[in-house]
Order: C-alpha cells, then structure tokens, then sequence
C-alpha cells in the first residue's frame, strides 16, 4: 500500500552504507567517525521514513507515520463505540457526552476531536484509553454531538420520510448535516432568503445550533452509448473495481467491489445505475457480466449484480490495489481516492460528511442519508465507482455531484453491506 520501490532503495543505501565503512570502523575504532557514522544512519533512515508516505499521484505527504494517522486512529475511535453499543452501522452510534465531532488536521495529519470544555480532563483520558495513542490534539466546542444529534433525528422525520415530500420540495430544502469543524448543523436550500428561513422554522423547527447556506440536489445524469477511451485494452477476463459497466436501455455507470450475498457471488454499483432484474454488460467484448438481483433507491442508493467473473482487486484507473479486508470511515480534510469510467482516477478530501440529501433522479427525487462529500472530480458514468483512502482500503461508493460540481458524494461501505447484506 506505500511507495514499495522508494522503501527498497532507502533499504538497500541503508546498507551499502553499513557495510563500505565497516572496517575502517573496526581497523580505526575511532570512536568520532562511529558517532558519526550512527548520526549520518538515523539521518538516512528518517528521510525513507518521510518519503515513504508520498503517494505516487497526488502528492499527499503525511507528516504522521501511517499507523498513527488521523484516518487510523479516528477509525480505531469509532470501532471501540461501535463495539461498546453493539450498533450496526456507525450512524446508529451513541457518543460520550464531551465528544463533540472531529477532523483531520491538514498540516500534521493528526486527528482534531472536538470536546466540551466543561469535560475536557476526562475527554482526553477516555481518548488515549480508546485509541492507545497520545497523537490527537483536543478542540474546545459547545455543543455535544449527542446534542446536535438529537436535532438531526427530529430533521430525519420530516425530510426522510416521504409523506414530507410535498414539504420538502416547497422549502427548496436540498439537504443538512452536522458541521464538524464548526460543530453546528448546516441546512441547505435552495433559496436561503430571510422569507424562506423564517418559514423553514415555522413549518420545520426553529433550532440555535442549526445555520442556512445555498445548496442543491444531487445528481448524476445518465450516459449512453459512450464507451470509455481505453476500453480496448481491458481484458475481458476479469472485472476490475472502478470499471466501466452498461445497462441496456437504463445508461453506463461504474462498478464497485466484489461481494457475496447470501453466498452468491457479484458485485456492488448505485441503485440508479441498475435496476432488480436487469442484465448489466461490461467492456465491448464482454457481453452479459450479471444480472441484478437487488436495487435499493431511498435512504441509500444501492444495487448488487450476480455475476460469474473472475474479479481482481486491482482498481482499474488508479492501478491500486483496494484493501476490502479493512473498510475505513474517513473524516472530514481526509485524503480520497476515487476510480470511475468517465473521469478515470481523482483525488480529493472530504467536506462533510453524515449528510442527508436530495437525488435528482430521472424518474423522481427521492432522499438519501449519511452521505460523504468530496472534491474529488467526477461526472456522468461514475456513479457506482469505488472510492478509497490514502492507503487504498475501501471507503464506500461514488453516486453523484451537485449541480455546480463542486462537491460530489458517496455512499458509506458501511451502508451499502447493512443495506444489502453482502460480504467484501
């Protein structure tokens, strides 16, 4: 997953270095060219140790050893929460009373958790207890996640339900998340004019930690009959995540990861890309790669496709090999990746996440929550593509863009196992 061949070069000067002065060590045994000879060696070893975090594309430097970032230890976080409440996805937590969010440090990579400043002693206890680590910085706030939560669920009920479709379409109310770095909830709408605030308050609720900013649906077009550049030096052989994939007479999209349902073998894409019943066609060449046996639209976006092909885990843009043995939830100003057939391998961080929003679909709007949103690039045919973190272990599934395309989203791998009950 790190920079192999910059590792084996650091190594093999490692030890050319030891071995050409070796005896002159022995034969002098001067002392002042050892002492230098050993500080001239941890110098050496500390530049690989530096130059092993640079990605090959991107040039994303961590300043924090691999094991100890902010994506490892926030994870490590979240797991001992998720184990301690028995919750069966991450957006079904309970957190302690002094946690109030947390974010990625861009400048030391280090995790930022926003505390109560009235718990603050036994926030930082209870953190190095659950991540084994003092690399955390700590960030007094105001308000409790539990706090911010508890105004998210009563927003849950009237947007996510659809007898508040009619409701939510006359506000212009596009979508709404808790705001980690500003530890508020933000709501987007469509017109953020004083008129159409006062009657969101009237009409939906009237909360002190909520701010207004302009937002838009989701969407993601479908493309036909557009095959991708370099199509024609796929294999037909196996099926690559990121790949190109073609529904006849629904549009093209992209292609996950490998999974099994109920021991069936297949794959995962977006429920709009595929619909229940549908034959989906890989690369020209091809043919027929599956049939889909389960489309999910609404509260998620979601589709698993039966299929028979050899599948590699090697994306088929970014060249990565994907991690699906250890899914990851990324955090806001963290490093991503994405692999999709239309803009190929991007990179990004992440803006937001938990969010709750609106999908422009050409058969209806309909709402999807606990969304990620990315800067990553990405367009029309990338829905269903795999996005992944620094060290490439699956983070969840591209599904679409706003209308400007200045933030793009994806769903959770959390969500997508939960509401499919597949297996990586």
């Amino acid at each position: 997953m790190l920079n192999i061949e910059k590792q084996v070069l650091c190594w093999q000067s490692f030890l050319t270095f030891i071995l050409e002065p070796y005896n002159l060590i022995v034969m002098k045994k001067s002392r002042l060219f050892l002492g230098c000879f050993i500080a001239l060696a941890v110098s050496l070893l500390s530049s690989c140790s530096n130059e092993v975090n640079d990605l090959s594309k991107g040039n994303y430097i961590s300043s924090t050893p691999i094991e100890e970032s902010s994506v490892a230890l926030t994870n490590v976080f979240l797991n001992s929460l998720k184990n301690e409440s028995r919750a069966r996805s991450f957006s079904m937590l309970k957190y302690p009373e002094y946690f109030g969010g947390y974010y990625t440090n861009k400048e030391t990579n280090r995790p930022v958790f926003k505390v109560v400043k009235s718990l603050s002693k036994e926030a930082k206890l209870d953190i190095e207890r659950r991540i084994s680590s003092p690399n955390f910085e700590i960030e007094f706030c105001e308000n409790s996640y539990n706090s911010l939560n508890d105004v998210i669920q009563k927003l849950d009920e009237k947007f996510l339900d659809e007898k508040y479709a009619e409701l939510r379409r006359s506000l212009g109310w596009v979508g709404y998340c808790i705001g980690m770095v500003e530890n508020v909830i933000k709501v987007d709408l469509e017109d953020c004019s004083q008129s159409k605030i006062n009657e969101f308050k009237e009409k939906v609720i009237d909360s002190p930690l909520i701010i207004f900013q302009v937002g838009s649906k989701i969407i993601a077009p479908t493309v036909k009959d557009s095959k991708p550049e370099d199509a024609v030096s796929k294999s037909p052989q196996e099926l690559n995540p990121g790949q190109y994939i073609n529904v006849p007479g629904r549009g093209e999209g992209s292609l996950c990861f490998p999974a099994t349902q109920n021991g069936l073998e297949g794959f995962v894409t977006c429920g709009h890309v595929v619909e229940t019943g549908m034959l989906v066609e890989g690369y020209p060449g091809m043919g027929t790669i599956g049939s889909c046996l389960q489309s999910i639209r609404g509260n998620t976006d979601v589709a698993f496709v039966q299929s028979s092909y050899n599948f590699s885990t090697l994306t088929a843009y970014g060249g990565k090999y994907l991690n699906l043995s250890t899914p990851v939830v990324l955090g806001v100003n963290d490093y991503v990746q994405k692999d999709g057939s239309t803009t190929l391998w991007t990179q990004g961080s992440v803006i937001d996440t938990g969010y709750r929003g609106t999908f422009d679909y050409d058969l209806g709007d309909y709402t999807v929550a606990n969304l990620t949103v990315t800067n990553y690039k990405s367009s029309a045919g990338d829905s269903g593509g795999c996005v992944y973190s620094l060290t490439n272990c699956i983070a969840g599934m591209h599904m679409g863009a706003d209308k400007a395309g200045t933030k793009h989203y994806y769903v959770v791998v959390d969500d997508i196992k939960y509401y499919l009950n597949v297996k990586l």
